[in-house]
């Protein structure tokens, strides 16, 4: 009996082993996938700190339906880069990526006077909400926009204000 109990001690430790040997190479293969990400992971910050914008909105009649496949063109006023969309069947567009800075933006669509907004600032990390009326005429006609609303942050639901210490 003493035996068996010495045997059956020594296969109880060579199990434990095998399972401690087993979840060291467990945590060493974590570790090393670990190791791996946090390497890669400052890469990625980096480029998310130097980031783009973008100009991104939805292209409607007077009426209000949406116009698809009408052209939207970019132009960076520093560098004069042209960036060219397509609006969806819904209407939509998205222009990016687009590097810091002023653009001049031109909507063209059959049917529909041409459209130019001037002055609108694109800043890193940020998508420019630009909705665009199309007014009913003729394609040669241009409607130039210089000056802008106050742009509207659509993205996120913060709201500003002062607020003062005091105690109650």
């Amino acid at each position: 009996m003493r035996q068996s109990a010495l045997t059956h001690a020594c296969e109880s430790s060579r199990a434990k082993s095998g399972s401690v040997r087993s979840f060291l190479s467990f945590a060493a293969a974590t570790g090393l996938v670990l190791l791996v990400l946090a390497v890669l992971a400052p890469s990625t910050a980096i480029a998310q700190l130097a980031g783009n914008g973008a100009i991104s909105g939805t292209v409607t009649d007077p009426t209000g339906a949406v116009i698809s496949n009408a052209t939207i063109t970019v132009v960076a006023v520093d560098t004069n880069q042209t960036t060219v969309r397509q609006t969806t069947s819904a209407g939509d567009y998205n222009v990016t990526p687009l590097p810091p800075g002023n653009y001049t933006v031109t909507v063209k669509a059959p049917g529909f006077e041409s459209f130019v907004q001037q002055n609108v600032t694109v800043n890193a990390l940020e998508t420019f909400a630009l909705n665009i009326k199309m007014t009913v005429g003729a394609a040669g006609q241009t409607i130039t926009v210089s000056a802008l609303p106050p742009n509207l942050t659509t993205t996120d639901s913060t709201l500003g204000g002062a607020m003062e210490n005091v105690m109650y």
